[in-house]
């Protein structure tokens, strides 16, 4: 199956690849002024892209920051539009963070609903991995996309879901292709092999959330876009090497 880091590389890279000094969201800048307190503070930004979070967090007065994308291009867009930035870019896999050791940050920055590009087998092992690089007691920011917001979820889920059975192939749950590929209708999303992205339940993100070790604080599923912001605070030891997975929940 294509992953949703090869359409980044491709069909969404040139969107993407030039939004790095593109304002932050009402709802992100609201979020991170709320749970990034005062610098110092060593922060961590996943999926990055070109850096649109990275360099706004910079401009906050926070002068330690390291930001991670899984697709070298988009680093390599970052880095580019960085002249004079002190943010510190890798090309890293949210499932596996050994570049950073463990106990490295204050804060880590999970927005753009980068969970629900992950797939849905390697979610809790990104969460394991996130909360193994935060210091005790540190907070994170997530978001991740909100299943109820979107009304052709459900019929679409129906008709994957039913097109997959019928290849023999196992259900997808609430993992759904891309409805546009690169701002142009995606006329294959039943086909095989299509990148899917992960929606979400509220119920079902803070049982995974808790499950990995991390405490709601904050949770706003009533904003204008179609994500579930969630700030949170570390607590306990976590689920282990997060190999496994909770389940998709109920519909």
């Amino acid at each position: 199956m294509r992953s949703n880091a090869d359409v980044y590389a491709r069909e969404e890279l040139a969107l993407w690849g030039r939004r790095s000094h593109d304002p932050l969201l009402p709802i992100e800048r609201a979020f991170l002024e709320r749970h990034l307190g005062e610098p110092p503070q060593r922060i961590l930004e996943a999926g990055t892209g070109s850096g649109r979070i990275a360099f706004a967090v910079e401009r906050m007065g926070f002068r330690d920051v390291d930001a991670f994308d899984a697709v070298p291009a988009m680093i390599d867009a970052a880095r580019a539009a960085g002249a004079g930035s002190r943010v510190r870019f890798h090309v890293a896999d949210a499932a596996d963070l050994r570049v950073f050791p463990a106990e490295s940050f204050d804060r880590a920055i999970y927005l753009q609903q980068l969970l629900s590009f992950v797939p849905a087998p390697l979610t809790e092992r990104a969460l394991a991995e996130c909360h193994r690089v935060l210091r005790s007691d540190a907070i994170a920011l997530f978001s991740f996309l909100d299943f109820r917001s979107r009304w052709v979820n459900r019929p679409l889920r129906l008709v994957v879901g039913g097109t997959r059975v019928l290849r023999g192939e196992a259900p997808a749950g609430r993992s759904l292709p891309w409805l546009k590929l690169g701002g142009r209708p995606n006329w294959r999303l039943l086909g095989r092999e299509q990148p899917r992205l992960r929606w979400f339940t509220r119920e079902e993100i803070v049982a995974l959330l808790r499950r990995a070790g991390f405490e709601p604080l904050e949770i706003d599923d009533r904003n204008a876009t179609r994500a579930i912001f969630v700030a949170c605070r570390k607590t306990s030891a976590g689920a282990g090497d997060g190999r496994g997975d909770v389940g998709e929940g109920r519909p």
